[in-house]
């Protein structure tokens, strides 16, 4: 009954007012979470938005469904056995090529390059899971910002307030720029830190990211591994 009465002077504040109040959320991600309801996109000074919507904005709700459920660059259903670690080793052998081919100076991000095997189209034709990124197709320069924290926070306050398609687009820059950054960026760790403390377990589509980098990193006998292995217990 308390509560209740509670709940309800705190909503007739609000109405009386004309304020939302939102203590606990940061106010520069409301801007961008505010800023993508009313035009689609978001600014976060790493991936330009050219004044237009990104096309997670635009998708189809089943699509973006679909989407979500798998972790970026995964492809996933209809392998079991052999064909099905053949097809982790070729994903994660992408990741690992694009560790070796980053060059010193401009790179571009763009999405990942798995091929499924035939058996895997077979049938699947309809389930995409590489995360194409149609609305990032713009090239990353070393001197813009690396954003993980803003990508990671505007992710987790789309889940919150029910946004599949931010969530989406969240989810795409922080794996774009996780992938070509996660084993030189000194902040690395925190965020990773930061996106063990403020996702949910069970949300594993974004927590395995940096598992699934760091298992590419390995896999590809990088120099920077052991630097990196390093860095991460730190």
């Amino acid at each position: 009954m308390v509560s209740s009465s509670l709940s309800t002077n705190n909503e007739s504040k609000e109405s009386l007012a004309g304020v939302i109040e939102l203590p606990e959320d940061d106010p520069d991600i409301l801007i961008r979470f505010l800023q993508f309801l009313y035009t689609g996109n978001y600014e976060d000074g790493e991936y330009p938005t050219q004044d237009m919507p990104a096309t997670e904005a635009i998708m189809d709700a089943d699509e973006i469904r679909r989407e979500l459920q798998y972790a970026p660059g995964v492809l996933t259903g209809g392998l079991s056995g052999e064909s099905q670690d053949s097809s982790l080793r070729s994903q994660i052998q992408s990741i690992a090529n694009d560790i070796d081919e980053k060059s010193d100076g401009d790179y571009e991000i763009s999405s990942p390059s798995t091929e499924p095997d035939e058996e895997y189209l077979s049938g699947l034709e309809d389930e995409e899971a590489d995360e194409e990124d149609n609305s990032e197709g713009h090239e990353y320069v070393e001197s813009r910002p690396v954003n993980l924290f803003i990508a990671l926070r505007v992710y987790v306050m789309a889940d919150k307030f029910g946004v599949p398609s931010l969530k989406l687009l969240a989810r795409r820059r922080f794996y774009n720029t996780a992938r070509k950054v996660f084993h030189t960026y000194s902040e690395f760790p925190a965020v990773v830190d930061e996106l063990y403390e403020t996702t949910a377990p069970t949300d594993y589509t974004i927590r395995e990211i940096p598992c699934r980098l760091i298992a590419a990193s390995y896999a590809s006998n990088a120099s920077n591994t052991i630097d990196f292995e390093a860095l991460m217990c730190d």
